[in-house]
């Protein structure tokens, strides 16, 4: 059964809610489609997201050339944290495959990063949709998570407006809604609790999302029938440290 949020109707089931003629915060006086889509998943620790890179590569072997990113023999294309690990020096790549200690130092572990033990979270991504797009053609939520990103909505403040990173209890609960409130009403951006994107969100607005979530998702149970996008989360952590050897 699925979960549902006052003041948003589901489109696609525990991912996707819209709230049509959407008339709250900075969109008082334009009529827009608000989009609401939470994600769960586990923040892996270094040591996974490391095991991870590093398998990735032994699976590559010595390939350094983008024109074999298709292996006629095993009949597959490689995936995208493969075709990003072709791009990395090859003194990093040469490191990974003997071992990785040169490329683990040269990383500098980013914060947001477990040292051990993988952290349970859940996104809560927001934004607004002008009402000419025909989002009923969308089929997922990354349908609705690119759109939020477009380019040409973004100059005219429209498009994705925050992401708000909840880190969820040992057992899989969210945490004191009242401390959230407390920390949003601070103007915190970043906490042991919350991270969000962006330092200038309209506090009203925000809090008032949050207690439908709160409502919605009370119990553990719930918070379970979000999908679990671990493994994606895996993967884009993936390319993002990669990405900063580019």
């Amino acid at each position: 059964m699925s979960v549902e949020i006052s003041g948003f109707e589901e489109f696609i089931a525990n991912e996707v809610y819209v709230a049509e003629d959407y008339l709250g915060g900075y969109w008082e006086k334009h009529r827009t489609n608000a989009v609401l889509l939470p994600k769960r998943y586990r923040l892996p620790d270094e040591d996974r997201i490391f095991g991870f890179i590093r398998q990735k590569a032994e699976n590559l072997g010595n390939v350094r050339k983008l024109s074999q990113v298709r292996d006629k023999n095993q009949g597959r294309a490689f995936d995208t944290v493969e075709r990003v690990l072709l791009e990395i020096p090859y003194e990093m790549m040469y490191s990974l495959l003997n071992g990785g200690e040169e490329f683990r130092d040269a990383l500098g572990w980013d914060l947001y990063l477990p040292k051990s033990g993988s952290m349970e979270k859940m996104d809560l991504t927001f934004g607004v949709l002008p009402k000419r797009i025909n989002y009923q053609m969308f089929t997922d939520a990354a349908q609705f998570h690119n759109m939020l990103l477009d380019d040409e909505l973004y100059k005219k403040g429209m498009g994705e407006l925050w992401t708000l990173s909840i880190l969820l209890t040992p057992k899989g609960a969210l945490p004191s809604q009242a401390d959230v409130e407390t920390l949003l009403r601070h103007r915190t951006v970043e906490s042991e609790t919350l991270w969000i994107d962006d330092p200038g969100y309209d506090i009203s607005e925000l809090i008032n999302i949050i207690r439908q979530v709160y409502r919605a998702f009370n119990l553990k149970e719930k918070i379970r029938k979000i999908p679990d996008a671990s493994d994606y989360m895996l993967e884009e952590i993936a390319i993002d440290i990669l990405s900063g050897f580019l």
